[in-house]
């Protein structure tokens, strides 16, 4: 799914970045632990919920996952803090265990898997 088109910000990619991977059970515990340890970008395993898509929280955060059909705890998302969300350009859900997110970066952009 492309989310933005067009001219779009850039994520500068002279600054520092962290990027991270959590395994959790549900969404609703990550904000504070995500800020503390100041990531930007996190992967997320084995989420519960079911279907496709992303959402953004009414801090500013969005949450980009794929999971089953139906509820289970087998999905993956990516959490992306409010200050690089707005460099999001797509999206591409592959299965349960897969998903492709795409960054507008400068000089290249940025896949993360």
């Amino acid at each position: 799914m492309i989310l933005s088109q067009g001219r779009a910000k850039q994520l500068q990619m002279r600054n520092k970045h962290r990027l991270g991977t959590w395994n959790v059970l549900s969404v609703l515990q990550l904000g504070e632990d995500m800020m503390t340890l100041g990531l930007g970008i996190c992967g997320l395993s084995e989420m519960t919920g079911d279907g496709q898509g992303h959402f953004t929280t009414l801090d500013g955060r969005t949450i980009v996952y794929s999971g089953r059909p139906t509820q289970g705890m087998s999905g993956v998302a990516v959490w992306i803090h409010r200050k690089i969300a707005g460099v999001l350009v797509g999206y591409e859900p592959i299965s349960d265990k897969v998903l492709v997110v795409r960054f507008n970066a400068k000089p290249r952009n940025i896949t993360v898997i």
